[in-house]
């Protein structure tokens, strides 16, 4: 069977942050290295692809079952797999494979402990790529698989956090408890941090450990019945807020740390808006707030407010005066570089980028900002069939080509990557309906087309903040908010990410039926 190109190829490459570098001189020409060919039975919508991206893995349906390719190498077959996933230092490729009797996990060819079952969405590796983390059943209890060892067993696990380091796990678990709301021996949802329950409070609610995994804050019911069926804040095990005049906001994130987990922000509802509390002190109250964060270096705090109308930003207790439309996907996040912060909105006179309460020229679309070593606000522009690079105000290089509406539909996913000594932009764009890559001036491509456009981003984009995987989601029928929504189901490029180590730009993509490794060395 001819094979044909694949846009299922979009949802495991589109994930992984971008990194390019470039030279003031053009770049060479790029190298092409065929891995494997691809047909449309393969399971591609379950590729993943190293964060060097320069392996790749996905599954493939044989007479007997189901195997994993690795870089064209062909796994052991079984029953069913679930989509692999590569470690942050892309030297580790793990999967689930299930025999049909019991459920192991293969890491690196290397074949693990059986289990009952092993959960297809809890899988990840911690930051360092040392541990492989998941949670797996056997005996009728559920438990997370931690570098090999099996932690502390419960009916039932939900969720799991890790602390950016990775050495705190928080599991969100339900368990007899030996006394409880509902009384002794009933059953109680809880979560737990490095072993120890939190069963002091139950039902909880928008549970958030803070980087060092020292800290924590959620929303729960005293287990023990007192002060009625009330809800409170609880921080580090001390009831706050009590919910009932207050009411919890709909934010999904109802708790930020800041960096250095010594900073709380959360929101709870009061008279039909919404009041923010830092740390410890009660502010103002907006109509809906979201986006809460504080800057890297700990000393800055900013949120959006508003409706799908109208919205407003707040920097350390102050308005900016620029308006805009807030009804986008998600709130757009905000930028900091020391002192300053940018954000990118969208007004009544199309998208722009606002740095300190000044906003840029309007255009057609525009990316999400990033800084370069000068403390130069940058992004990209889209307008009159270009892209444009803006550095300072300034248009530095431009590309004829524009965002696929699926690329666009990524509004708060950084695309722009700017990295070398010349800091030249690098980006992926699409002409004539095919992917191609600027590197500046110089553009490469084409990489291959598809027919329609089936996958949903955001969603997935939602639960990797949290480490983890998720099932494939198909998007919704129409994409109102986004830019060229009408030609959504003629916008044929698809797009892979890419990486740039050691003078050579990688990417994987899918050309004439093949997964090709794309080199570019840079000057």
């Amino acid at each position: 069977m001819r094979a044909r190109p694949l846009g299922l190829l979009i949802p495991a490459l589109l994930l992984f942050a971008l990194s390019i570098s470039t030279a003031e001189e053009p770049a060479a020409a790029m190298k092409e290295t065929v891995i494997c060919a691809v047909t449309e039975e393969d399971a591609t919508k379950k590729m993943a692809v190293s964060p060097d991206h320069r392996h790749c893995a996905f599954i493939r349906k044989v007479d007997k079952g189901e195997m994993v390719i690795v870089d064209g190498k062909e796994g052991k077959v079984f029953n069913k797999v679930l989509r692999p996933f590569y470690s942050p230092d892309s030297t580790k490729v793990a999967y689930a494979g299930f025999d049909g009797k019991s459920w192991t996990i293969v890491e690196n060819g290397k074949v693990g402990p059986k289990y009952d079952k092993i959960d297809e969405v809890i899988f990840l590796y911690t930051p360092d790529s040392k541990n492989l983390i998941y949670v797996a059943t056997k005996g009728g209890k559920q438990f997370v698989v931690s570098g090999g060892k099996d932690q502390k067993p419960y009916k039932e696990i939900q969720g799991i956090r890790l602390s950016t380091d990775g050495k705190h796990i928080a599991v969100h678990a339900s368990d007899s408890v030996s006394q409880g709301i509902q009384g002794p021996g009933q059953d109680q949802d809880f979560w737990s941090i490095d072993g120890d329950d939190l069963t002091d409070y139950t039902d909880p609610m928008g549970f958030a450990m803070s980087p060092n995994g020292k800290r924590y804050a959620l929303i729960g019911r005293p287990a023990n019945g007192e002060d009625g069926f009330g809800s409170f804040i609880i921080v580090d095990g001390e009831k706050r807020e009590k919910l009932g005049s207050f009411m919890v906001s709909s934010l999904s994130d109802y708790f930020v740390f800041s960096p250095d987990s010594k900073r709380l922000a959360y929101v709870v509802e009061s008279d039909d808006k919404d009041k923010v509390i830092l740390d410890g002190k009660s502010g103002s109250s907006y109509k809906g707030v979201e986006g809460m964060t504080f800057s890297p270096c700990n000393k800055h705090f900013a949120f959006f407010s508003g409706t799908k109308e109208t919205g407003a930003f707040h920097l350390d207790g102050k308005t900016w005066k620029t308006t805009f439309a807030s009804g986008n996907f998600e709130t757009p996040p905000t930028v900091f570089c020391g002192d300053k912060a940018a954000i990118r909105v969208k007004t009544d006179e199309g998208e722009c980028v606002v740095e300190n309460d000044v906003a840029g020229d309007p255009y057609k679309w525009v990316s999400l900002p990033i800084y370069n070593s000068k403390k130069e606000v940058c992004y990209l522009a889209s307008a009159d069939g270009k892209l444009m690079f803006i550095a300072a105000g300034k248009t530095v290089c431009e590309v004829e080509g524009g965002t696929d509406p699926l690329l666009a539909m990524l509004r708060h996913t950084q695309i722009l990557s700017l990295v070398g000594t010349a800091e030249q932009p690098a980006f992926l764009f699409s002409r004539e309906k095919e992917s191609w890559i600027a590197v500046g001036e110089e553009t490469y491509g084409p990489f291959g087309s598809f027919d329609g456009v089936k996958s949903a981003m955001l969603p997935r984009l939602k639960i990797e903040k949290l480490g983890m995987d998720l099932k494939d989601i198909d998007r919704p029928a129409d994409f109102p908010e986004m830019p060229n929504a009408a030609e959504m189901d003629d916008a044929n490029a698809h797009y892979t990410s890419f990486a740039f180590a050691n003078g050579t730009l990688s990417l994987i993509a899918e050309k004439d039926g093949n997964l090709v490794l794309i080199e570019v060395k840079v000057k």
